[in-house]
Protein backbone atom coordinates (compact mmCIF):
# COMPACT_ATOMS: atom_id res chain seq x y z
CA UNK A 1 0.00 0.00 0.00
CA UNK A 2 1.60 3.48 -1.41
CA UNK A 3 2.28 5.97 1.30
CA UNK A 4 -0.46 8.30 0.20
CA UNK A 5 -3.18 5.86 0.42
CA UNK A 6 -2.17 5.28 4.66
CA UNK A 7 -4.30 8.48 5.67
CA UNK A 8 -7.42 6.67 3.94
CA UNK A 9 -6.59 3.96 5.54
CA UNK A 10 -6.73 5.62 9.24
CA UNK A 11 -9.64 6.66 8.26
CA UNK A 12 -11.54 3.68 7.13
CA UNK A 13 -10.41 1.72 10.01
CA UNK A 14 -11.59 4.28 12.95
CA UNK A 15 -14.60 4.42 10.99
CA UNK A 16 -15.41 0.50 11.03
CA UNK A 17 -14.15 0.70 15.08
CA UNK A 18 -16.60 3.20 15.79
CA UNK A 19 -19.11 1.04 14.14
CA UNK A 20 -17.84 -2.18 15.50
CA UNK A 21 -17.92 -0.18 19.18
CA UNK A 22 -21.52 1.22 18.98
CA UNK A 23 -22.57 -2.04 17.74
CA UNK A 24 -21.52 -3.72 20.36
CA UNK A 25 -22.43 -1.13 22.94
CA UNK A 26 -26.82 -1.46 21.73
CA UNK A 27 -26.37 -5.31 22.01
CA UNK A 28 -25.29 -4.98 25.45
CA UNK A 29 -27.78 -2.32 26.18
CA UNK A 30 -30.46 -4.55 25.05
CA UNK A 31 -29.64 -7.59 27.65
CA UNK A 32 -31.03 -5.72 30.29
CA UNK A 33 -27.47 -5.25 32.29
CA UNK A 34 -28.26 -2.17 33.15
CA UNK A 35 -25.94 -0.64 30.37
CA UNK A 36 -27.49 2.47 28.65
CA UNK A 37 -28.73 3.06 25.52
CA UNK A 38 -25.97 4.40 23.35
CA UNK A 39 -29.00 6.75 21.93
CA UNK A 40 -29.80 8.33 25.21
CA UNK A 41 -26.70 8.90 27.10
CA UNK A 42 -27.07 12.04 29.55
CA UNK A 43 -26.26 15.24 27.99
CA UNK A 44 -25.37 13.38 23.91
CA UNK A 45 -28.88 12.30 24.08
CA UNK A 46 -30.10 12.74 20.70
CA UNK A 47 -32.58 10.90 18.79
CA UNK A 48 -32.05 8.21 16.35
CA UNK A 49 -32.34 10.29 12.74
CA UNK A 50 -29.42 12.19 13.90
CA UNK A 51 -27.04 8.96 14.83
CA UNK A 52 -28.40 6.91 12.04
CA UNK A 53 -27.42 9.74 9.77
CA UNK A 54 -24.04 9.45 10.70
CA UNK A 55 -24.23 5.83 10.91
CA UNK A 56 -25.09 5.53 7.26
CA UNK A 57 -22.11 7.43 6.79
CA UNK A 58 -19.89 4.98 8.36
CA UNK A 59 -21.35 1.94 6.50
CA UNK A 60 -21.21 3.16 2.98
CA UNK A 61 -17.35 4.22 4.11
CA UNK A 62 -17.18 0.53 4.82
CA UNK A 63 -18.15 -0.94 2.03
CA UNK A 64 -16.26 1.04 -0.11
CA UNK A 65 -13.43 0.11 1.79
CA UNK A 66 -14.36 -3.74 2.47
CA UNK A 67 -14.37 -3.64 -1.99
CA UNK A 68 -11.29 -1.49 -2.26
CA UNK A 69 -8.41 -3.19 -4.86
CA UNK A 70 -5.34 -2.84 -2.35
CA UNK A 71 -7.60 -3.92 1.11
CA UNK A 72 -5.84 -6.79 2.71
CA UNK A 73 -8.13 -10.13 3.31
CA UNK A 74 -8.19 -9.37 7.27
CA UNK A 75 -9.58 -5.52 6.27
CA UNK A 76 -12.10 -6.67 4.02
CA UNK A 77 -13.28 -8.97 6.66
CA UNK A 78 -13.40 -6.82 9.67
CA UNK A 79 -14.88 -4.04 7.46
CA UNK A 80 -17.74 -6.45 5.95
CA UNK A 81 -18.56 -7.31 9.77
CA UNK A 82 -18.79 -3.43 10.23
CA UNK A 83 -21.12 -2.62 7.35
CA UNK A 84 -23.46 -5.72 8.28
CA UNK A 85 -23.53 -3.92 11.88
CA UNK A 86 -23.95 -0.39 10.80
CA UNK A 87 -26.89 -2.15 8.50
CA UNK A 88 -28.17 -3.93 11.63
CA UNK A 89 -27.92 -0.55 13.38
CA UNK A 90 -29.98 2.15 11.06
CA UNK A 91 -32.94 -1.24 11.07
CA UNK A 92 -32.61 -1.09 14.82
CA UNK A 93 -33.17 2.63 14.96
CA UNK A 94 -36.12 1.85 12.59
CA UNK A 95 -34.88 4.47 10.19
CA UNK A 96 -36.27 4.12 6.81
CA UNK A 97 -34.38 7.03 4.69
CA UNK A 98 -31.58 6.28 5.45
CA UNK A 99 -31.70 2.52 5.06
CA UNK A 100 -32.83 3.73 1.09
CA UNK A 101 -29.85 5.79 1.12
CA UNK A 102 -27.37 2.78 2.34
CA UNK A 103 -28.70 0.50 0.01
CA UNK A 104 -28.92 2.83 -2.89
CA UNK A 105 -25.09 3.24 -2.01
CA UNK A 106 -24.66 -0.32 -2.06
CA UNK A 107 -25.99 -1.10 -5.56
CA UNK A 108 -23.78 2.27 -6.47
CA UNK A 109 -20.72 1.13 -5.28
CA UNK A 110 -21.49 -2.57 -7.01
CA UNK A 111 -21.96 -0.65 -10.16
CA UNK A 112 -18.63 1.14 -9.77
CA UNK A 113 -16.60 -1.82 -9.18
CA UNK A 114 -17.88 -3.55 -11.70
CA UNK A 115 -15.40 -3.80 -14.40
CA UNK A 116 -12.55 -1.59 -12.52
CA UNK A 117 -10.12 -4.60 -11.26
CA UNK A 118 -12.75 -6.49 -9.07
CA UNK A 119 -13.50 -9.79 -10.71
CA UNK A 120 -17.47 -11.01 -11.35
CA UNK A 121 -17.72 -13.40 -8.50
CA UNK A 122 -16.78 -10.61 -5.77
CA UNK A 123 -19.50 -8.33 -7.38
CA UNK A 124 -21.53 -10.97 -8.02
CA UNK A 125 -21.23 -11.41 -4.01
CA UNK A 126 -21.79 -8.18 -3.41
CA UNK A 127 -24.90 -8.17 -5.39
CA UNK A 128 -26.20 -11.19 -3.51
CA UNK A 129 -25.16 -9.27 -0.53
CA UNK A 130 -27.19 -6.43 -1.93
CA UNK A 131 -30.44 -8.56 -2.51
CA UNK A 132 -30.01 -10.46 0.98
CA UNK A 133 -29.70 -7.28 3.31
CA UNK A 134 -32.41 -4.93 0.76
CA UNK A 135 -35.01 -8.13 1.74
CA UNK A 136 -34.20 -8.44 5.36
CA UNK A 137 -34.25 -4.14 5.40
CA UNK A 138 -37.30 -3.78 3.63
CA UNK A 139 -38.89 -6.92 5.41
CA UNK A 140 -37.92 -5.54 8.62
CA UNK A 141 -39.86 -1.89 7.30
CA UNK A 142 -42.56 -2.88 6.17
CA UNK A 143 -45.37 -2.31 8.91
CA UNK A 144 -43.32 1.45 9.07
CA UNK A 145 -43.65 2.21 5.41
CA UNK A 146 -47.22 0.62 5.43
CA UNK A 147 -47.60 3.21 8.60
CA UNK A 148 -46.37 6.26 6.53
CA UNK A 149 -48.38 5.38 3.34
CA UNK A 150 -51.68 5.40 5.74
CA UNK A 151 -50.91 8.51 7.68
CA UNK A 152 -50.77 10.06 4.24
CA UNK A 153 -53.79 8.62 3.15
CA UNK A 154 -55.83 10.31 5.76
CA UNK A 155 -54.05 13.34 5.75
CA UNK A 156 -54.77 13.75 2.24
CA UNK A 157 -58.57 12.61 3.08
CA UNK A 158 -59.07 14.95 6.45
CA UNK A 159 -60.49 18.37 5.78
CA UNK A 160 -59.36 19.68 9.24
CA UNK A 161 -57.27 18.07 12.38
CA UNK A 162 -57.94 19.44 15.58
CA UNK A 163 -55.70 16.37 17.79
CA UNK A 164 -51.93 16.43 17.22
CA UNK A 165 -50.60 14.79 13.92
CA UNK A 166 -48.02 12.21 15.81
CA UNK A 167 -46.91 10.15 12.68
CA UNK A 168 -43.89 10.89 11.06
CA UNK A 169 -45.91 11.32 7.47
CA UNK A 170 -48.69 13.31 8.45
CA UNK A 171 -46.79 15.67 10.31
CA UNK A 172 -44.51 16.53 7.60
CA UNK A 173 -46.89 17.01 5.22
CA UNK A 174 -48.50 19.55 7.17
CA UNK A 175 -45.09 21.01 8.16
CA UNK A 176 -44.45 21.08 3.93
CA UNK A 177 -47.93 22.11 3.20
CA UNK A 178 -47.16 25.21 5.44
CA UNK A 179 -43.88 25.87 4.01
CA UNK A 180 -45.20 25.95 0.36
CA UNK A 181 -48.46 28.43 1.35
CA UNK A 182 -45.83 30.15 3.15
CA UNK A 183 -43.36 30.35 0.50
CA UNK A 184 -45.88 31.25 -2.11
CA UNK A 185 -46.92 34.98 0.15
CA UNK A 186 -43.34 35.57 0.46
CA UNK A 187 -41.16 34.12 -2.52
CA UNK A 188 -38.15 36.00 -3.32
CA UNK A 189 -36.65 36.84 0.48
CA UNK A 190 -38.83 34.12 2.45
CA UNK A 191 -38.92 34.83 6.32
CA UNK A 192 -36.01 34.75 7.73
CA UNK A 193 -33.93 31.42 9.97
CA UNK A 194 -36.08 32.71 12.57
CA UNK A 195 -39.12 30.68 11.04
CA UNK A 196 -40.46 27.78 12.69
CA UNK A 197 -43.58 25.76 11.37
CA UNK A 198 -45.30 26.37 15.00
CA UNK A 199 -45.23 29.96 13.97
CA UNK A 200 -47.22 29.88 10.35
CA UNK A 201 -50.65 28.67 11.81
CA UNK A 202 -52.32 30.86 9.44
CA UNK A 203 -50.79 28.34 6.74
CA UNK A 204 -52.11 25.62 8.64
CA UNK A 205 -53.01 22.69 5.99
CA UNK A 206 -55.33 20.32 7.98
CA UNK A 207 -54.11 21.03 12.07
CA UNK A 208 -56.06 23.84 13.54
CA UNK A 209 -55.75 22.45 17.19
CA UNK A 210 -53.63 24.18 19.76
CA UNK A 211 -50.60 25.59 18.18
CA UNK A 212 -48.68 24.74 21.60
CA UNK A 213 -49.14 20.77 20.47
CA UNK A 214 -47.08 21.82 17.04
CA UNK A 215 -44.00 22.63 18.38
CA UNK A 216 -41.52 21.50 15.62
CA UNK A 217 -38.27 23.89 15.03
CA UNK A 218 -37.72 23.02 11.88
CA UNK A 219 -39.16 21.99 8.60
CA UNK A 220 -37.58 18.10 8.70
CA UNK A 221 -36.33 18.97 4.97
CA UNK A 222 -33.42 21.01 4.50
CA UNK A 223 -34.58 22.00 0.82
CA UNK A 224 -37.85 23.29 2.01
CA UNK A 225 -35.96 24.71 4.63
CA UNK A 226 -34.09 27.02 2.62
CA UNK A 227 -36.92 27.92 0.17
CA UNK A 228 -38.76 29.51 3.09
CA UNK A 229 -36.13 30.85 5.56
CA UNK A 230 -34.33 32.47 2.19
CA UNK A 231 -36.94 32.71 -0.58
CA UNK A 232 -35.61 32.29 -4.22
CA UNK A 233 -32.54 34.43 -3.69
CA UNK A 234 -31.27 32.71 -0.97
CA UNK A 235 -31.90 29.19 -2.30
CA UNK A 236 -29.98 29.74 -5.51
CA UNK A 237 -27.09 31.16 -3.49
CA UNK A 238 -27.29 27.90 -1.25
CA UNK A 239 -27.25 25.96 -4.49
CA UNK A 240 -24.58 27.12 -5.88
CA UNK A 241 -22.81 27.25 -2.93
CA UNK A 242 -23.45 23.02 -2.53
CA UNK A 243 -22.63 22.74 -6.41
CA UNK A 244 -19.91 24.51 -6.27
CA UNK A 245 -18.32 22.65 -2.94
CA UNK A 246 -19.56 19.17 -4.38
CA UNK A 247 -17.58 20.19 -7.45
CA UNK A 248 -14.29 21.16 -5.52
CA UNK A 249 -14.58 18.37 -2.73
CA UNK A 250 -15.76 15.08 -4.97
CA UNK A 251 -15.49 15.76 -8.77
CA UNK A 252 -12.47 17.59 -9.28
CA UNK A 253 -9.19 15.65 -8.87
CA UNK A 254 -11.67 12.33 -9.38
CA UNK A 255 -9.49 10.90 -11.52
CA UNK A 256 -5.71 10.99 -9.84
CA UNK A 257 -8.09 10.06 -6.30
CA UNK A 258 -10.78 7.65 -6.93
CA UNK A 259 -11.08 6.22 -3.43
CA UNK A 260 -10.93 9.68 -1.28
CA UNK A 261 -12.72 11.07 -3.73
CA UNK A 262 -15.90 8.16 -3.44
CA UNK A 263 -15.56 8.91 0.26
CA UNK A 264 -16.13 12.27 0.17
CA UNK A 265 -19.21 11.43 -2.13
CA UNK A 266 -20.66 9.11 0.31
CA UNK A 267 -20.82 12.25 2.71
CA UNK A 268 -22.67 14.23 0.06
CA UNK A 269 -24.70 11.08 -0.44
CA UNK A 270 -25.89 10.45 2.46
CA UNK A 271 -26.75 14.10 3.72
CA UNK A 272 -28.32 14.83 0.53
CA UNK A 273 -30.93 12.26 0.83
CA UNK A 274 -31.06 12.67 4.39
CA UNK A 275 -31.99 16.42 3.63
CA UNK A 276 -35.40 15.31 1.86
CA UNK A 277 -37.37 14.55 4.71
CA UNK A 278 -35.14 15.55 7.43
CA UNK A 279 -32.97 17.98 9.29
CA UNK A 280 -29.68 17.18 8.18
CA UNK A 281 -27.37 20.61 9.71
CA UNK A 282 -29.37 21.80 12.20
CA UNK A 283 -28.24 19.54 15.02
CA UNK A 284 -24.95 19.59 16.50
CA UNK A 285 -23.38 16.62 16.18
CA UNK A 286 -24.12 15.54 11.90
CA UNK A 287 -22.79 19.12 11.75
CA UNK A 288 -19.76 18.40 13.33
CA UNK A 289 -19.23 15.03 11.72
CA UNK A 290 -19.75 17.02 8.39
CA UNK A 291 -17.45 19.69 8.43
CA UNK A 292 -14.37 17.32 10.11
CA UNK A 293 -15.42 14.13 7.85
CA UNK A 294 -15.24 16.68 4.63
CA UNK A 295 -12.77 18.56 5.63
CA UNK A 296 -10.51 15.68 6.68
CA UNK A 297 -10.84 14.01 3.71
CA UNK A 298 -10.26 16.70 1.23
CA UNK A 299 -6.99 16.79 3.27
CA UNK A 300 -5.77 13.44 2.01
CA UNK A 301 -7.37 14.10 -1.38
CA UNK A 302 -5.08 17.10 -1.66
CA UNK A 303 -1.83 15.21 -0.46
CA UNK A 304 -2.65 12.57 -3.20
CA UNK A 305 -3.23 14.85 -6.26
CA UNK A 306 -0.29 17.31 -5.23
CA UNK A 307 2.30 14.42 -4.84
CA UNK A 308 4.24 13.72 -8.04
CA UNK A 309 2.73 9.80 -9.80
CA UNK A 310 4.43 7.28 -8.73
CA UNK A 311 6.86 5.79 -11.19
CA UNK A 312 5.94 2.72 -12.88
CA UNK A 313 7.71 -0.81 -11.31
CA UNK A 314 10.57 -2.35 -13.21
CA UNK A 315 9.71 -5.39 -11.25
Amino acid sequence: MSHRSVSLMVVDRVGAALLLVVGAWACASLQGWGIPNPMYLGRFHLNSGVYSQMIAVLVVWALLAATRLDAPPFSRIVQGAAWLVGMWLIVWMNRRIELLAALAALAGVAYWRWGRGIGGAKVLLIALAFGAVTVWGLFAFVPKFSLAVHQAQSFFAATEMTANPLGSADTRLEMYGRAWKAFLDSPWWGYGSGVRPYLLGEYAVVFNGDPSLFNHRHFHSMWVEMLVEGGIVWTVFAVAALAWSLWITVVKGFARAPEVSLSLGAVWWVYGVEGLTSANLVYGAPTVFWVVSTALLWSIKRQVILAPAEAPSTH
